[in-house]
Formats: C-alpha cells, structure tokens, sequence
C-alpha cells in the first residue's frame, strides 16, 4: 500500500532519482526516531495508518521540493544546483542521496548557513530568510554568496579536479 501511494504520487522525472524503496527507507527511519522518542500516540490502527501516510507524504513534498528547487534554479545558483543535482541522480539510492545532501549541510561552518540554505532549498525567498535570520537584505545577498560559493566547490563535475 505504501509503495504503491509513492509510486503513484511521484513525478515521471523523480522516479529515475529515486523509488519508491528509498522513500519507504526514509518513512522507516522518521518512524524509528518517533517510537525511540516515545511520540508515536495512535490510538487504533487506522491513526497509526493515518500518521505513517502523514509522514510519507512529508517525506515525499520534501524531495520533491529539494528537486524541483534544484532544477528551476539558473544563474550563478544554477551552475551548482546542477552538479548537485547530477550528483544526486547518479546516486539514487537514499544513502548516496543522504549522504550528498548531507554535504552539502556539513560544508557549511555556521548553524545559519545551514538554515538558510535549508530556507532555501524549501524555496524560501531571500527577504523572507534575511527576515528570519534578523539581517539586511544586503548582507543576505552576500551571506547567499559566501554559501553559494562553497558549495560551488564542494559539488563539482566529476571531471574536474574537487
């Protein structure tokens, strides 16, 4: 049941970057951390049901957001969007995907680096994350730049030297 609602509810274009396994891997580790958290509360099996799909459909506008940010970006966004985004594809299962995203996040040194990129990926625009993080919107623009610049350098072609 749960492999049939990702296979329906993915994109033709998302289904060659990953499968329904890999969100069901992602569903099962959300689950884990809730029951080792003692936050599951479902009173009968139907809530229990409900919460696993809540928590698949979570799952699956979260790639899909992720995806879609990185593929409608150009510019100077673009060029490292898609060397993610390659990245990415060419390893679809979900640790190789984790693990890439994941990167992304750890060559980043400040917490609000990370969160403005997390903002970012979840297409939040720059006046509203310059917002959140208390700053101008100039010194966001420059803040972009600083974190576009290192992932540009960490998500390089494979034909190039990293």
């Amino acid at each position: 049941m749960i492999r049939r609602r990702v296979r329906d509810r993915l994109l033709p274009s998302e289904r060659r970057i990953f499968d329904s396994q890999d969100l069901l891997s992602t569903l099962l580790r959300r689950v884990d951390r809730l029951a080792m958290a003692d936050r599951i509360r479902a009173q009968s099996d139907g809530e229990l049901i409900s919460l696993v799909l809540t928590i698949l459909d979570n799952a699956l506008l979260d790639r899909h957001r992720v995806f879609q940010k990185l593929n409608r970006v150009d510019g100077p966004d673009g060029q490292w969007a898609q060397r993610m985004l390659a990245k990415l594809e060419l390893n679809a299962d979900d640790a190789g995907q984790t693990h890439y995203i994941c990167a992304a996040f750890d060559v980043l040194d400040r917490d609000e680096d990370r969160l403005y990129l997390a903002m970012w990926l979840r297409d939040a625009p720059h006046t509203l994350i310059a917002s959140m993080l208390g700053i101008s919107h100039d010194t966001a623009r420059q803040r972009w730049k600083s974190i576009r610049d290192r992932l540009a350098a960490t998500f390089v072609p494979s034909d190039e030297p990293a």
